[in-house]
């Protein structure tokens, strides 16, 4: 099914074990960083893939660290010391405690069956649409701009 699903442009497929599932929730821990070890990505933090933003927040971490690290290195400093790996923790767990809050919300609203929440949902996504300013914005930050 799977091969005529993709007009065979992929080639053959052989079934290699069961079949097997996990759960898409909201995870994170609440540390990022441990004696000379730093978390990033989904290592750190997942959330359901409703809109794609697990991978955007693994980018933005991967970015946030990077720079991190060489600005400690250009001063010298231990770029694997507590201090230098904190740093990236407190730049980058906001971001992502918030993201992960608005998709965990997003999937709540959107998979409510209450005709009182649908009403808002509607309302809500009319008042997104009728507004370039806010689709803008919201774009933006989906993108980490």
């Amino acid at each position: 099914a799977l091969a005529e699903a993709s007009e065979h442009q992929l080639g053959a497929f052989e079934l290699v074990g069961a079949r097997g599932a996990f759960p898409l929730k909201l995870q994170f821990s609440p540390e990022y960083t441990q004696q000379r070890m730093v978390l990033i990505g989904d290592a750190i933090h997942t959330i359901h893939p409703l809109a794609g933003q697990g991978a955007n927040l693994g980018l933005k971490d991967a970015s946030t660290l990077a720079a991190v690290v060489l600005k400690a290195h250009q001063k010298g400093r231990d770029i694997a010391s507590q201090q230098v790996l904190r740093r990236y923790e407190r730049q980058r767990k906001g971001d992502n405690l918030l993201m992960m809050g608005i998709m965990d919300g997003f999937k709540r609203l959107f998979g409510a069956d209450d005709m009182l929440v649908q009403f808002v949902r509607s309302s809500g996504m009319g008042a997104v649409n009728s507004s370039t300013l806010i689709k803008n914005q919201i774009c933006k930050y989906a993108m980490g701009l």
